[in-house]
């Protein structure tokens, strides 16, 4: 069902964020930025703290890359409530796909990250 609804990006997807980009906000080689949301949820039984965020409520994280009219490009959904955005990214799928250069990322690119200020492909 996500592949109908939000498939993965192609190249020339990603060279159009950069495009845009650079066009409405000034930024030459940047494919999108990324961020977490919380999002509450009701504790799961036997969790222990796995949910309990620095918010004080359950939580799992919905990980996005959006581009530059702020619509999600790829999303991760599921990460702890624990666990940092920065964390949550580099071991979510989408994470480890990016940083391994495995989503037809075309380089020189980069993603706009509050946690570390930019992410290379």
């Amino acid at each position: 069902m996500e592949h109908i609804y939000l498939p993965e990006p192609t190249e020339n997807i990603w060279k159009k964020c950069a495009e845009e980009f650079e066009n409405r906000w000034g930024f030459p080689n940047c494919i999108g930025s990324v961020d977490g949301k919380h999002v509450t949820i009701k504790r799961p039984n036997n969790s222990g703290s796995n949910y309990w965020c620095y918010l004080h409520k359950y939580s799992i994280v919905l990980m996005a890359i959006v581009g530059p009219d702020y619509k999600f490009i790829c999303v991760d959904i599921g990460g702890f409530g624990k666990n940092s955005d920065g964390g949550i990214f580099e071991t979510s799928n989408m994470g480890k796909r990016f940083e391994q250069n495995l989503m037809s990322v075309p380089a020189p690119r980069f993603l706009l990250d509050k946690m570390k200020s930019a992410r290379t492909s």
